[in-house]
């Protein structure tokens, strides 16, 4: 998880959940979860709201702790491709299958915590808003093994 940091996320927030992993020493914030027990969409969604309690923050990079760790090239290259723009979502693609990171823009955050609130999950709402999704190519850094999101 160190790629957050590194691929220019000025603050980690990292939510644990099954097992307890070593956080990055600097700017970050561990966040226990025990929600991970009912799913990954309502650790998600513990998560999401920790986020939107922030309103300086202008978006979220998700990648869930299970998910290969593609680098801070590919976080940069998401993060740069999201402009700061409150109402994007940009996520990295590889080989043109969609995959992690994924940039939410803060606008889309409240937008995300309702939809899974609503039973949806986060899948869901990438798939529900495909046509806004920004598929930003990470190809050339590898191929990473699919994850939930």
């Amino acid at each position: 998880m160190s790629s957050l940091g590194a691929g220019g996320c000025d603050e980690i927030y990292i939510a644990l959940g099954s097992r307890v992993v070593r956080a990055p020493d600097s700017s970050s914030t561990t966040l226990y979860l025990p929600e991970w027990y009912d799913s990954l969409d309502a650790c998600s969604t513990a998560a999401l709201n920790f986020v939107d309690e922030h309103p300086t923050l202008s978006g979220a990079v998700v990648q869930t702790l299970d998910s290969p760790d593609v680098g801070e090239v590919a976080v940069e290259r998401v993060i740069e491709a999201s402009d700061d723009c409150p109402n994007t979502i940009c996520r990295a693609s590889y080989g043109g299958k969609p995959a992690q990171p994924i940039y939410l823009g803060a606008e889309r955050i409240r937008h995300v915590i309702s939809r899974l609130g609503a039973g949806l999950s986060a899948v869901h709402y990438l798939i529900e808003n495909r046509d806004d999704v920004v598929l930003v190519d990470c190809t050339d850094l590898g191929n990473p093994v699919d994850s939930p999101l």
